[in-house]
């Protein structure tokens, strides 16, 4: 469809803007649908109340038979394929040493590596909780952690002789 000339976008235009030239059926349609569109947002939206409860249950006290559940039924559940006795005495015995783990570092509590950084970390068992250790750190019996990276940590003992651990034996292919 070719473009109107520019005469008639003109004429249009001059019987937009003068007295009574809104007289167009679709030009109030517009300003109507304009004027319901800004006030539709500028119209306040009422929120739903809150119930009490809710807004301050991070301040509300336990209840009063907090601690004095019963307790059986969840501890007895095998929801995970396995109920927390059984857990509790599979994580019992696995606090042994497993089979073939250098026993230097099962004295240590030797749990694992991180990284941090370029650097590395040894992860023990100090106090029953887990710690960080970096090269430098104190170990039990007076040694210390001379040196650490991804599978082995050089200990030097209080006479300066150092020790190299392997961390992780390394992996039999048949």
């Amino acid at each position: 469809m070719p473009a109107p000339p520019l005469d008639q976008v003109a004429a249009f235009t001059r019987g937009l803007v003068r007295p009574g030239g809104l007289g167009r059926p679709l030009v109030p349609a517009l300003a109507a649908c304009l004027a319901a569109a800004i006030a539709g947002l500028a119209w306040p939206v009422a929120r739903p109340p809150v119930p009490e409860a809710d807004v301050d249950w991070l301040a509300a006290p336990p209840p009063a038979n907090a601690g004095n559940e019963d307790l059986s039924a969840f501890l007895a559940s095998e929801r995970w394929g396995i109920s927390l006795a059984e857990a509790g005495r599979a994580a019992a015995g696995a606090a042994q040493p497993a089979a073939g783990i250098n026993p230097a570092l099962a004295a240590l509590g030797f749990v694992g590596v991180t990284a941090i950084g370029d650097a590395f970390a040894a992860l023990v068992v100090a106090d029953g909780r887990i710690v960080r250790l970096r090269a430098g750190d104190a170990l039990a019996e007076g040694q210390t952690l001379a040196a650490i990276d991804a599978n082995t940590a050089t200990l030097r003992t209080p006479s300066g002789e150092e020790r190299v651990l392997v961390l992780f034996p390394p992996v039999s292919t048949p």
